[in-house]
């Protein structure tokens, strides 16, 4: 009987068990994301600011609030109050992990100088920070008062406690990320490879036509994928200068891999496919050629200017690439259009470079495009889907092509030569 007894006083307290150990995983996930977030910006915020490392170690205070809730973590006696307080755990989770990673993102591109680029950013990492705050409070209150403390003032110190931390963090570290970007602004306007850096310029609406700069170093890096998986990719490196350009290819992809070498000096032009003797061609192919005589970065705008007059484009933000502002902006298109504005993609569809655009006609993407303070395309992103069997003989339920092309160093002087008289012969 005594023993039946000892039981039964002992089994109650696995419940109670079951719920803490629920609250500390959800504060240790918590733990882990803040740490993970501090450590990023300290390591990779490096706009350059008098401020870079006091931004970075400001990071770091939601991570001992974090940890009170692992070491205090909010349970209750009474099951539903458990319950409530680990689901405001979980919404902190949910609202922090998109955070972590559009900042991984930001500072893998290396792209705004500002961590808070507008006040939605700004608003959801306030509304993470307090979540957080309000989790670890709850349990900080349970182990300061009594269970004989009524609930009601338990919640309102709770209450009290996570707005402090709230509104401490918040200034703390958006003082320091606000005074870093503000003295920033103030230098004097350094040159950047993207454009110009002087943040009184504004860059023109999406709906003002973009232009070349005089010239460029221009990067395209482009891949294709059936059903997610990786089956083809294409770089192409080279200069730019005028309507003259010198660059090279290499494609592989799962129908075989190939390599050009062009070059368009004047009113001549030559052309190395698959590492043999450069050719001297005709410098008005249809195919290399297609728009304004140059092959890179020529033909987005031409696509661009020529679009349907129905496609809407949006304007989305302005963005810093290294100091210089651009207008970010998209448009809808389809899949000729994509094959017109990017060689890489043509070339990943054929290696010969015959591909059928019309074949692609049921493919359908988008196109962002940032245009810079000068007026001129630096960026440009495409892509497009559609069903795999329209590009190359495959199976699969859906195929997808996308191309990230760079256009810096628009004031530059890059020379464009051509090719060795012995590696220029006639055919």
């Amino acid at each position: 009987m005594v023993r039946g007894k000892a039981l039964s006083l002992r089994y109650p307290a696995r419940p109670m068990a079951q719920r803490l150990l629920a609250a500390r995983l959800v504060a240790a996930l918590l733990l882990v994301l803040w740490t993970s977030l501090a450590i990023a910006i300290l390591v990779g915020y490096r706009p350059g600011g008098p401020a870079d490392h006091l931004v970075g170690l400001a990071a770091f205070l939601p991570c001992p609030i974090a940890a009170a809730a692992l070491v205090w973590p909010p349970v209750d006696e009474e099951r539903w109050v458990s319950v409530a307080m680990l689901w405001l755990g979980l919404a902190s989770v949910l609202l922090l992990a998109p955070l972590v990673v559009g900042v991984l993102q930001t500072l893998a591109g290396g792209g705004r100088q500002t961590l808070l680029p507008s006040l939605e950013v700004a608003y959801a990492g306030v509304l993470a920070l307090g979540s957080t705050a309000a989790y670890a409070a709850l349990g900080l209150m349970r182990g300061l008062f009594s269970v004989r403390t009524p609930s009601r003032r338990r919640t309102s110190s709770s209450a009290g406690l996570a707005m402090v931390l709230t509104l401490v963090g918040t200034a703390i570290f958006g003082g320091f990320a606000v005074a870093n970007e503000q003295a920033l602004r103030e230098r004097s306007p350094q040159r950047s490879a993207w454009g110009p850096t002087d943040p009184g310029l504004v860059p023109p609406a999406c709906d003002a036509p973009a232009s070349l700069g005089p010239s460029a170093t221009v990067s395209v890096e482009a891949s294709a994928r059936i059903d997610r998986q990786l089956v083809g990719t294409a770089f192409i490196r080279g200069v730019r200068r005028g309507s003259d350009e010198q660059w090279d290819g290499r494609l592989e992809s799962h129908l075989g891999d190939a390599t050009l070498r062009y070059t368009r000096s004047g009113g001549q032009a030559w052309l190395a496919m698959d590492g043999g003797v450069p050719r001297e061609q005709e410098p008005g192919l249809d195919r290399l050629l297609a728009h304004a005589h140059l092959t890179l970065d020529g033909p987005v705008v031409a696509v661009l200017r020529s679009a349907d007059s129905r496609a809407v484009t949006q304007s989305l933000a302005i963005e810093l690439f290294d100091g210089a502002q651009a207008r970010h902006c998209r448009r809808q298109i389809d899949g000729p259009t994509a094959l017109r504005a990017v060689l890489a993609l043509d070339w990943l569809v054929d290696h010969r470079l015959q591909a059928d655009p019309a074949a692609l006609a049921a493919w359908r993407g988008d196109i962002d495009w940032w245009v810079f303070a000068d007026g001129q395309l630096g960026r440009v992103l495409v892509t497009v889907s559609g069903y795999p069997g329209d590009a190359w003989p495959a199976s699969g339920i859906s195929a997808t092509l996308t191309a990230t092309l760079s256009a810096t160093d628009r004031d530059g002087s890059q020379e464009v030569l051509p090719p060795d008289a012995a590696g220029a012969g006639r055919p």
